[in-house]
């Protein structure tokens, strides 16, 4: 039996289907992290949909963008041409970390690709244990 790693695609299909959003994207992230090249580029060419099925799931489809924006590039792979679609922003900033005294980290720290989304995140936002 061969393990099928889900695309990007799929994997926030499971999130719309109720699961819990840190474990989709952790599953997610511990199969590109194991994937080959070839799997990896596979996982990330699909695009997600440009509107959630649940409004409040719109930032989690703004968070998988970027996190596939930063793993192409720190992995070196061909940036998909969808990650580019401006509708992948938030209008209103999202803070990962509540209270205002972590801000200044998280404004500063966030890596660019989620930045430019208006997430802020921290810089270890796609670190596995």
């Amino acid at each position: 039996m061969v393990y099928y790693r889900a695309t990007v695609a799929e994997a926030f299909e499971h999130l719309e289907k109720g699961e819990y959003p840190f474990n989709v994207i952790g599953n997610f992230l511990d199969d590109f992290y194991c994937a080959s090249e070839a799997d990896r580029n596979r996982m990330v060419a699909s695009p997600l949909p440009t509107s959630a099925k649940d409004p409040d799931n719109f930032k989690w489809l703004v968070y998988f963008t970027a996190a596939v924006d930063l793993l192409c590039w720190r992995n070196q792979i061909p940036k998909p041409d969808w990650v580019l679609n401006p509708i992948y922003h938030l209008k209103d900033p999202w803070f990962m970390f509540p209270g205002w005294k972590l801000r200044a980290w998280l404004l500063t720290s966030t890596p660019v690709p989620f930045k430019m989304r208006n997430i802020f995140t921290g810089d270890n936002v796609l670190s596995r244990v």
